[in-house]
């Protein structure tokens, strides 16, 4: 990305229209998912022991939130690949409006500006990100979202934000390691968040002249990736819909690449009685992208949350022996586990199913053969939630009502309240009393 190209992209958001209602409701709608995200990641050990040691540090609520979020893997990202785009937009408005005495800001609007930033920047990298450096989108481009809502609060201008946003994309914490040595990305997720509020408070302070300006500071990010040249950035289709229209949202806590198999193997057993002993073996197509990211099972004896959250092959079984989605990823028992990966072991098969359509890259088919020969096939083209198939407000409301029933008990509804209605100073001090308290 040159410093032209950002110019640009800076440009396209000042001009932003007002929010409409349709666009409240849409940002609600990712509240409404992101924060149960949150929610259920203090049900973890690990979101436990975030919340205990970041609580007290500057910024807290955007770190913490960022991390929780992505630990479940159940938070909304952009449906061509830029990520999870609400774990590095929404904790820095929550964070700022329960921080900053600032009056007559839109959080709203800032938080759409954020959605556009990461998403472009995000869908212009990637997969080439993926493929070429092994890093996640989320993190990556993190920062330039994170940014550009703290650009937006503090009322940058062209100059101010574009400043930011550059430093923000220097400050990237690139990070090649696998998920779950980050716990889901939850690490780099949130460094990505406090790095983009940081860069904000830096280019405030360039632009007042408290400190001297690095030349070219636009163009030396890339740079940090020695031995590659920048990626052919920001190159969107000449007319396309606002971003936050662009996302999918997962009706279950695991990577979407699993949720076409998921479902149309729960669709299977919904009309059908089956014991696992007439089952002669499960064939499951989908497609290379889906193999690719979740197709094989963990080869390890002891399973983690994230093993079973990535494995196509351990949550088919897993719904063929009866269980539910969130019981097993987060509750699995040793004896659970073993049964469930012995029987895909021995009967669970995955092949490949070609598609001339990019947007059925998580669809599935499952094909159930019987030892008395008989075939039952079960076909999902647009898993649940992807845009194809979208959840509406009522179900993002019923998934989050779910959630906060076991975490925050009697506040739920007052909380849904404040969400659809977008009291943004309400919502982030019931967040902050919740996990200062917590």
């Amino acid at each position: 990305m040159g410093s032209s190209e950002q110019l640009n992209l800076v440009k396209d958001l000042k001009k932003l229209n007002a929010v409409q209602e349709s666009e409240k409701q849409r940002i609600s709608e990712c509240l409404l998912d992101f924060l149960g995200s949150a929610l259920l990641g203090t049900r973890l050990d690990i979101g436990k022991r975030v919340i205990q040691e970041y609580r007290n540090t500057p910024h807290h609520l955007a770190f913490i939130l960022a991390y929780l979020a992505e630990l479940t893997e159940y938070s909304h990202g952009h449906h061509r690949e830029a990520g999870h785009v609400g774990s590095t937009t929404l904790p820095v408005a929550l964070a700022l409006a329960s921080t900053e005495n600032l009056e007559h800001v839109d959080y709203t609007y800032a938080s759409m500006v954020g959605y556009e930033a990461v998403c472009r920047f995000g869908e212009s990298i990637m997969p080439d990100l993926k493929i070429r450096l092994g890093a996640n989108a989320t993190g990556f481009t993190g920062t330039v979202g994170a940014a550009a809502v703290a650009s937006e609060i503090y009322d940058f201008n062209v100059d101010e934000m574009n400043m930011a946003i550059g430093l923000a994309a220097y400050l990237t914490p690139f990070n090649p390691q696998a998920g779950y040595t980050t716990g889901a990305h939850g690490f780099e997720t949130s460094i990505a968040v406090i790095n983009g509020i940081k860069a904000v408070q830096l280019a405030r302070m360039l632009s007042e002249n408290q400190i001297d300006s690095t030349p070219h500071i636009l163009d030396v990010y890339y740079k940090t990736i020695k031995g590659t040249e920048p990626f052919n950035a920001f190159n969107p289709p000449a007319k396309q819909s606002a971003a936050i229209y662009d996302l999918y949202f997962k009706p279950y806590p695991s990577c979407r690449a699993t949720h076409g198999v998921i479902e149309a193997t729960q669709k299977f057993m919904s009309n059908k009685n089956v014991s696992l002993g007439d089952i002669k073996y499960v064939q499951i197509l989908t497609t290379e992208n889906a193999v690719n990211l979740t197709g094989t099972l963990p080869e390890k004896e002891k399973l983690s949350y994230i093993d079973r959250q990535f494995s196509m092959p351990y949550l088919a079984s897993a719904v063929l022996h009866g269980y539910a989605i969130e019981e097993v990823v987060f509750h699995a028992t040793s004896e659970m586990d073993r049964a469930i990966m012995n029987f895909a072991e021995e009967k669970v098969r995955i092949a490949i199913q070609k598609s001339n359509k990019s947007d059925e890259r998580f669809g599935a088919t499952v094909q159930v053969w019987f030892e008395n020969g008989e075939v039952e096939v079960s076909n999902i083209p647009f898993p649940f939630g992807s845009v194809q198939a979208p959840m509406s407000l009522d179900d993002l409301t019923e998934k989050f009502i779910k959630v906060g029933e076991k975490t925050i008990g009697k506040e739920t509804d007052l909380w849904v309240e404040d969400i659809i209605k977008l009291n943004w100073n309400s919502i982030s001090e019931r967040v902050n009393n919740f996990i200062i308290e917590f």
